[in-house]
């Protein structure tokens, strides 16, 4: 593998919300963009409890290494991080962790 310079534009996507840059994962996750889901394992202080409806708007494949950091870390790892927009905020995707909702 060679080192490499990559832009940001090959991962993700930007939208701007008041006035603010968000960058959305272009991957192709195993829940597809416009899937309605529902939240699940809500943690204190998440912003959506557990039942909060959304939709997958974007994804990401969490990356080996940062698997492996987390599982040291002593943190579920994920395989996917998705942006939802819930209902009660859909002008603001959020990423959120795949074992966090469930279709």
């Amino acid at each position: 593998m060679t080192n490499r310079d990559y832009a940001l534009e090959e991962f993700f996507r930007s939208e701007m919300i008041d006035g603010t840059e968000v960058l959305i994962g272009l991957d192709k996750g195993d829940i597809p963009n416009g899937t309605q889901v529902v939240k699940v394992n809500s943690e204190p202080g998440d912003t959506h409890q557990d039942g909060t409806l959304g939709t997958v708007v974007g994804a990401w494949e969490v990356t080996k290494m940062a698997k492996a950091k987390l599982k040291r870390l002593g943190k579920r790892p994920a395989k996917w991080v998705y942006w939802v927009k819930f209902v009660a905020l859909p002008e603001v995707p959020m990423a959120i962790a795949d074992y966090r909702i469930k279709r």
